[in-house]
């Protein structure tokens, strides 16, 4: 009985989003850790923040994010950079309800 109820209370369990800061070092998106999704990468629940003069870098196919702000601090503190490497994607999904994917490639 102990066991049907706790595994009720962990399927009831609601999902929390976390947030992930790049702020001391640029940073490639599959690096990144601290996310809801398989192994610490970021997902739909998530936020990321690339803060001023720091870049982060798409480097995987198909990912996933909630939301993502490119700088951070006072107004005119300047911008993070968000950059894709060729072949990656990247769908973000506000809690706003808008959704879009984001493909770039190499030029060539």
């Amino acid at each position: 009985m102990r066991f049907l109820l706790a595994a009720l209370l962990m399927a009831a369990a609601p999902a929390f989003a976390n947030t992930i800061t790049v702020s001391t070092t640029n940073m490639a998106w599959s690096g990144l850790t601290g996310g809801s999704g398989p192994g610490g990468q970021p997902n739909q629940l998530d936020d990321i923040i690339v803060k001023t003069g720091r870049t982060l870098t798409v480097d995987v196919v198909g990912a996933t994010v909630g939301k993502i702000q490119l700088g951070a601090g006072a107004p005119s503190a300047g911008q993070g950079t968000l950059s894709f490497n060729a072949g990656s994607s990247l769908t973000i999904t506000s809690a706003g309800g808008h959704t879009g994917t984001l493909i770039l490639g190499g030029g060539g």
